[in-house]
């Protein structure tokens, strides 16, 4: 299962000056928004294990409450996450002479699926799990990267058989040495078969 959680706190921007510069956050109760529709975890995104955190400024025509213009604060790191909010948010709706910036923070996460259990819910289940080492040979270089691997355990003694790249990190060098770690990856014996691990360097 692959949620998508919308934070939204209630706060204004101290710093902002005059009824026009001013920035709220969206509140899920706000009843100046006539329409408000959460966006959509794209199906290329979850594929891929997309997942991070964006803020995004909306900008309504005051009299009309069409928006006029979606601008990313801070990217989620994904083009397909980032666009998926970009073109609901333009879709919104605003009672007219109401809002006119309005920030909304976004979080699309994999909470609820084999990531979160990767995470939380195995601690108890593993013997042995060190994390990969930064291979010596490019530590001039610094490379760096996100990847997702999926590990194949046998349940019978709790050993890695395979590993699987679901996300590159960019580099073949790093990919490597974060394989070579996950099959030394030890479990308790007929407790998992499956696990989805995040790393980065």
């Amino acid at each position: 299962m692959i949620l998508l959680a919308l934070n939204f706190p209630c706060i204004s921007d101290s710093k902002a000056t005059g009824e026009d510069n001013k920035v709220v956050s969206y509140s899920e109760n706000d009843a100046d928004l006539l329409f408000h529709p959460s966006p959509k975890y794209p199906i290329t995104a979850r594929h891929k294990y997309n997942q991070g955190n964006g803020k995004y400024l909306i900008t309504f025509n005051r009299d009309t409450g069409t928006v006029r213009e979606v601008t990313i604060v801070t990217s989620t790191g994904s083009e397909d996450l980032d666009k998926t909010v970009t073109d609901t948010l333009r879709s919104w709706r605003a009672k007219p002479y109401t809002l006119h910036k309005v920030l909304v923070p976004v979080s699309f996460s994999l909470a609820g699926g084999r990531e979160q259990k990767t995470l939380r819910q195995i601690e108890d289940n593993v013997i042995e799990s060190p994390y990969p080492k930064f291979p010596f040979s490019v530590r001039w270089e610094y490379p760096s990267g996100k990847g997702v691997f999926q590990l194949q355990i046998d349940r019978r003694n709790g050993l890695v058989t395979s590993v699987k790249i679901l996300r590159t990190m960019g580099d073949n060098r790093l990919d490597k040495a974060a394989v070579e770690t996950l099959r030394k990856w030890r479990f308790k014996p007929q407790t998992l078969s499956e696990l989805v691990v995040p790393i980065e360097f």
